[in-house]
């Protein structure tokens, strides 16, 4: 019975393996697609904003509503221009990791001992991946990682909505976007996924 116990344990630890190379991989294309995706935001917001001004110098009286706005565009297209070459270049990711770490979050790794009955050297291998010990311990912490990107990236959706313009179904998804992300964040940690980003 032991030697099947171990041999199930030894097949999972496997699979926790296989599993840890793929959220590796994961982390590393996400990255880039995502500073890409920031960047190319940025682009087409300053480009919108440029044919907006072209526009209102043929017909000033069509696109006056539109004057109110050029400030808030500018200034949000360059804004995700910085947040893209920043996640990318890793400076930004250093500024909101020393930003964002004193906040208390990462709930999750204190539901994960909610009975007491795991060791705290154990319990801080899965809350800092470099210390880990087994491949389990790598999974649990890389799958935390995965929920904090995700609010991250909702957070910035939020953001998106409210310089879209201020309609009212923008605003309400803003909102909802807000709330999860927030949520999220709390239980995952803001900043869990960030030092993937560094490697």
């Amino acid at each position: 019975m032991s030697d099947i116990l171990e041999t199930l344990l030894q097949g999972l630890e496997k699979l926790c393996t296989l599993i840890n190379n793929f959220f590796l991989l994961t982390f590393s294309y996400l990255k880039y697609i995502f500073s890409i995706f920031l960047i190319f935001m940025g682009l087409l917001t300053l480009m919108k904003f440029r044919g907006i001004y072209i526009n209102e110098r043929l017909s000033p009286d069509h696109f006056k509503n539109e004057n109110q706005l050029k400030n808030a565009r500018i200034f949000t297209g360059v804004l995700y221009l910085f947040f893209g070459f920043g996640i990318m270049f890793n400076y930004f990711t250093f500024f909101l990791i020393f930003l964002l770490d004193p906040l208390p979050d990462k709930i999750f790794f204190e539901f994960i001992n909610f009975h007491g009955m795991i060791e705290p050297r154990t319990l801080n291998r899965i809350e800092d991946v470099e210390t880990a010990l087994y491949p389990h311990e790598k999974t649990i912490f890389y799958a935390i990682a995965f929920f904090s990107f995700l609010s991250f990236a909702q957070i910035v959706a939020c953001f998106h909505y409210l310089t879209i313009g201020l309609k009212k179904d923008h605003v309400s998804k803003a909102l909802k976007l807000l709330i999860s992300a927030v949520m999220e964040g709390i239980l995952a940690g803001f900043t869990t996924f960030m030092p993937l980003f560094i490697l």
